[in-house]
């Protein structure tokens, strides 16, 4: 135990927390969906926490991280058959054909 009853590790994580949260979006988004190497020491990810993943910090979350593909890769999925059939369309009305082409 050290000051006011904390243990060490409990500290340093609070405090790698509070320097994270403080991160820009941005960077905490990247950092967030990337795997790096874990840290050895609190100071280690401190002096590079762009280089080091820190566990509980900014280590990615396996499940949110394949529930965020799939999501994306849906909604991909949908935006590019809409815009097939838009563009299926719009040659068909661009040449005056109707029904059967081929």
């Amino acid at each position: 135990m050290s000051y006011r009853g904390h243990s060490k590790n409990s500290y340093g994580l609070r405090k790698i927390q509070r320097v994270h949260n403080r991160r820009s979006n941005r960077a905490k988004r990247i950092d967030e969906s990337l795997k790096a190497p874990i840290a050895k020491t609190p100071e280690q990810w401190l002096a590079q926490p762009n280089r080091f993943d820190f566990p509980d910090v900014d280590t990615p979350k396996k499940q949110d991280e394949d529930a965020e593909l799939k999501k994306q890769l849906e909604k991909f999925e949908a935006n590019r058959m809409r815009s097939s059939h838009r563009r299926f369309r719009a040659n068909l009305n661009a040449h005056r054909l109707c029904g059967v082409t081929h």
